[in-house]
């Protein structure tokens, strides 16, 4: 009767500690503050309605774009969410201090940055990237996005509170043609976000670093190479909140790019992996 008893108890204990965790993903967003860069269109823009409207977060939309943050900011409290327009260039580091009060004054100390503003190599080789086209990839995905998320950090650690979610890519495993500087910038953010992720372990901060595959978004429709696995945005968005929700340390998708295809490709040698990816991709390059 007494084990009957306590199997009966571990049982219940058992559905409160599952019901408890449920609760607390579900709600994980709700009235948080969630910066995102980038939120004028793909994965940004999809990130943004969805954590505004199904998870209760308060979302500052920030990107260059006002005109376009501005129509977003209106669908999202057209469905009762809350959001706040931001306007942010990632090349001008000036007038990041001034963006981050801007956010703050309505909304409170940011709870959680989602860095997803990238630029990518517009398909070309590297050969034929102008040296302005190079500087601006790495100014937004690199250093423009290092610099504010130091901005980000600092306010954090004042509160020993918040979370960062950089948005790398697949793209940053290997080297691929056609997105040499783009999977650089990916690989030095993914580097640095399991650097600070050390660095901030005895902290309350918590680091995710999210991997897409190909997400169906205006970014990737000038590429002319196959894209496997593609999905769309809005799933793309579900998957990286469901990833934060559990404060994942690194998430891919899709599960067969992450956990298969790029498992096998990091394991290629160099002497294979490069004339086979000549030979797959060399029709779908533009040389000068």
């Amino acid at each position: 009767m007494f084990r009957l008893a306590l199997v009966g108890i571990l049982f219940i204990c058992c559905i409160f500690l599952l019901y408890s965790w449920l609760t607390s993903r579900q709600d994980y967003f709700r009235r948080k503050h969630v910066f995102i860069t980038g939120a004028s269109s793909g994965i940004g823009k999809a990130l943004a309605i969805y954590l505004a409207t199904k998870k209760g977060a308060r979302v500052s939309l920030a990107a260059r774009s006002v005109d376009k943050l501005e129509h977003i900011c209106r669908n999202i409290k057209d469905q009762g969410g809350s959001a706040q327009v931001i306007q942010l260039d990632l090349c001008d580091s000036s007038s990041f201090p001034k963006a981050l009060a801007e956010s703050m004054k309505s909304f409170g100390s940011i709870d959680i940055l989602i860095a997803n503003a990238a630029v990518n190599n517009e398909g070309l080789c590297f050969s034929r990237l102008s040296l302005e086209q190079i500087d601006k990839v790495i100014e937004t995905n690199l250093k423009g996005t290092l610099y504010f998320l130091h901005l980000v950090l600092t306010e954090m650690l004042k509160e020993n509170s918040g979370h960062i979610v950089g948005i790398s890519s697949l793209a940053g495993y290997r080297g691929l043609p056609m997105g040499s500087v783009y999977g650089a910038t990916k690989a030095a953010l993914s580097n640095l976000l399991e650097s600070l992720r050390i660095e901030l372990y005895d902290t309350n901060i918590h680091i995710t670093t999210i991997h897409p595959g190909f997400v169906d978004t205006p970014a990737i429709q000038g590429m002319k190479h196959p894209k496997l696995f593609l999905c769309s945005a809005e799933t793309a968005a579900k998957k990286i909140a469901n990833a934060v929700s559990q404060k994942k340390y690194s998430y891919g998708f899709p599960w067969i790019m992450e956990h298969i295809v790029m498992r096998v490709v990091l394991c290629i040698p160099q002497t294979i992996f490069v004339p086979l990816l000549y030979f797959l991709t060399k029709r779908h390059w533009i040389h000068g």
